[in-house]
């Protein structure tokens, strides 16, 4: 009789099911390796595919506090940029390449390496991207200039893309390691093209009160960082949404014919007269904001000032109307009018940039074709930051008690 062993006729099948275990494991696991190796390289190699200036390379959501953003620490980039509203039109037609240098301190702020030791600080900035000057190489940016030129201690706390509380809050959380003399002066910058329309808190919030992160809530921060870096993820998502924001750019010429390019949100925004600014519902949260810095300032014994930036849309205005040079506004615009009467209300410092650049404008252009933006950008060129800086000065010192302020 033959023993038969009962696990015999199973065996087989049972082990020709599981070979195919083995070979799908190796190619799940090399794909994932080579899927992952291409996300580094990516990330090393080829972020200027993905990035056309270094502000989208190393801006991030500040772990502590996910509501307001900062940018990577110790970071210095050099490479070539173009405007921002070449890029939302996408193509090579508009651009007008010129090469930048980007640095950031061990804060994650503008500054290079050196000028967080240049103490005590005569000026600290608040701003978004006009404070940071994007599109032009940071050592000719008017607070570079301002330094440079000028013999200011400047410290920038700027970061694009957000509205004075912002600035309010990297203030407020930065304070205690600055130094300051009894002169030195906290600048907010308001930018008129989107200050207004930004976030602000529906109400007074303390800043203890605000949705500050533990340690490992700060890690799922960075965590999410890293997967929205991911070249490969930046790819898929531009493909399914696409990159491009036509609609957004109008497209002018200037007298002799050189294409200029505006923002049409902000060109839609420069008629508003100053008592639809009032009535709009961020205005009053805008002067809470300000009176909060004020504040602010006081404790750490600095003086407070206010410099309305205008628009590209503002100053070019007569370009997008197609008028001639000089035929636009040239006064304060609504903004400028109810931030002038709030800041005297609150005892402020306030400096409306708009008439003169508008002024220095005109001249430029009537005598030799000059312009003080970036063809291709919302932001200043050089000679717009050079204006700027020459311009601040004054005031800055005025507010610092450097010599008496004009009757």
């Amino acid at each position: 009789m033959t023993n038969v062993n009962p696990a015999g006729p199973r065996s087989g099948p049972v082990s020709e099911n599981k070979s195919w275990l083995l070979p799908v494991i190796v190619i799940l696991m090399s794909t994932g390796l080579t899927v992952l190796a291409a996300d580094l390289a990516l990330r090393f190699l080829g972020r200027d595919l993905f990035y056309y200036r270094p502000n989208e390379m190393f801006i991030q959501r500040w772990p502590k506090l996910p509501l307001v953003s900062r940018y990577k620490a110790h970071v210095r980039y050099e490479g070539r940029t173009y405007g921002d509203l070449a890029a939302m039109l996408g193509g090579t037609r508009f651009r007008q390449t010129r090469r930048v240098i980007f640095e950031t301190d061990d804060f994650g702020f503008p500054n290079g390496p050196d000028v967080q030791n240049q103490t005590p600080h005569d000026v600290v900035i608040l701003g978004d991207s006009c404070g940071v000057g994007l599109g032009t190489t940071q050592e000719r940016t008017w607070p570079a200039l301002l330094r440079e030129r000028h013999g200011l201690r400047v410290y920038n706390l700027s970061i694009p893309g957000g509205s004075p509380w912002q600035g309010y809050i990297h203030l407020a959380s930065e304070a205690g390691r600055l130094r300051f003399h009894p002169g030195s002066v906290v600048l907010v910058t308001v930018f008129s093209g989107n200050d207004l329309d930004d976030y602000y808190p529906d109400k007074e919030v303390a800043l203890a009160d605000l949705p500050w992160n533990n340690a490992w809530a700060s890690l799922g921060v960075r965590a999410g960082t890293m997967i929205k870096r991911s070249p490969l993820f930046l790819l898929a998502t531009r493909l399914r949404h696409g990159t491009r924001s036509e609609t957004k750019v109008l497209v002018r010429a200037l007298p002799e014919g050189r294409p200029i390019l505006f923002y049409a949100p902000y060109a839609a925004n420069r008629g508003r007269p100053a008592e639809m600014v009032r009535r709009q519902d961020n205005y009053p949260r805008l002067v809470r904001t300000l009176e909060n810095i004020m504040q602010t300032a006081a404790e750490n014994g600095l003086t407070m000032a206010v410099a309305l930036f205008p628009s590209k849309e503002e100053v070019y205005g007569w370009v997008i109307d197609g008028a001639r040079c000089g035929e636009g506004n040239s006064g304060p615009t609504g903004l400028g009018v109810a931030l002038a009467t709030s800041c005297r209300e609150k005892g402020i410092n306030f400096f409306d940039l708009t008439p003169m650049i508008i002024a220095a404008a005109d001249k430029a252009w009537e005598e030799s074709g000059d312009l003080v933006y970036w063809i291709d950008d919302t932001h200043w060129n050089e000679a717009g930051h050079g204006l700027v800086a020459d311009l601040l000065r004054p005031f800055l010192e005025n507010c610092m008690g450097l010599f008496p302020k004009p009757s």
